[in-house]
């Protein structure tokens, strides 16, 4: 009793199996694009949760400098609550105009009371801040720390070009890899769309084909 294969191009004999390289090629291009398209969507997801509940009437704010560190670190983007002067407490993370630097703005976590001020100080530092702040500067309390999504504002700002362009640089080509199709199959590669069986389902494979039985003594198994 004899058996015959017929592969799936139509002619007999085994199935043309990839070579071993050129499997590995593809698993490698589709686990990078697969890392590629994770990577750009934590960071829309970032994006999002920074920017999402402006929507309702909070800010955010760029963390400048690590005064504020291991809480927050430079390039944290901070959400921020709108909070009048009288409503806030010892312990609240508060973002106030900076009265020693007009115009701009300061993010420290409230220690206490002198004179009827508002005392802060950064968790990195071992002192309170000389200027203690009136409660009419108070601009509202940071709720949400989003991690790192403001490090490029941050570069940008304090002129570091070489990170500026190597951040650039490697969004480009994450956006490049995460843009490659997934082409791998179960079997490695596809046969070529000309060489399918005639009347079977594309990708099919025919590990046993229909045979007649024949007039003699041979006959299929």
């Amino acid at each position: 009793m004899t058996t015959t294969q017929v592969r799936a191009d139509g002619h007999a004999g085994p199935d043309p199996q990839p070579s071993a390289p050129r499997a590995r090629s593809a698993w490698l291009r589709e686990l990078t694009t697969i890392g590629a398209r994770s990577i750009l969507t934590v960071l829309g997801t970032l994006a999002l949760l920074a920017t999402a509940p402006m929507a309702v009437g909070m800010t955010s704010t760029t963390v400048m400098s690590n005064s504020m560190a291991p809480s927050l670190h430079a390039g944290d983007v901070v959400l921020v609550r709108p909070s009048d002067g009288s409503a806030v407490h010892a312990g609240q993370v508060l973002l106030v105009h900076d009265p020693d630097s007009p115009g701009r703005l300061r993010l420290h976590r409230l220690v206490g009371e002198e004179r009827g001020r508002l005392a802060l100080r950064g968790d990195a530092n071992a002192q309170t801040d000389p200027s203690l702040v009136p409660a009419s500067s108070v601009v509202g309390v940071g709720v949400l720390r989003v991690p790192a999504i403001g490090l490029l504002p941050f570069w940008i700002r304090s002129g570091a070009v070489p990170l500026v362009m190597t951040a650039g640089a490697g969004l480009v080509v994450t956006a490049a890899l995460a843009g490659m199709p997934l082409t791998t199959s179960r079997r490695g590669v596809d046969p070529p769309r000309g060489q399918r069986r005639r009347g079977s389902p594309a990708g099919t494979s025919l590990s046993r084909p229909s045979c007649r039985r024949r007039p003699a003594r041979r006959s299929c198994g």
